[in-house]
């Protein structure tokens, strides 16, 4: 399949900070990676989806930059607006990091 953006506020509304504080932000993110994935699957919100965004327009505007903020409220003034588009981007991570937890398992034993 190709490339689907969601918002993520849409994101949030089914769950994923609950999920990522479950997992306790450390690998190997099963909870919010299940609920990453639910999103992306579907545009059905009854199954856990969110609905698909346009694509970008091919002149993003820029981002803004907070004067006096600390970085997580950059962050989430900056966030407020993103759209995630990084399932893919995670599976790979994830894959990588199982095969280096794998690797230095082995190099222990």
């Amino acid at each position: 399949g190709g490339l689907k953006s969601i918002s993520v506020d849409c994101l949030r509304d089914r769950g994923f900070v609950q999920a990522c504080e479950q997992d306790g932000f450390a690998f190997p993110f099963d909870r919010s990676v299940h609920v990453l994935r639910l999103a992306l699957a579907s545009d059905d919100p009854e199954d856990g989806g969110c609905p698909s965004l346009p694509p970008p327009s091919p002149r993003p505007a820029p981002l803004p930059r907070p004067k006096g903020r600390s970085t997580s409220e950059a962050v989430r003034v900056v966030g407020a607006g993103a759209t995630v588009a990084v399932a893919h981007v995670l599976e790979m991570a994830a894959g990588v990091v199982s095969q280096l937890t794998a690797e230095g398992r082995a190099a222990i034993n």
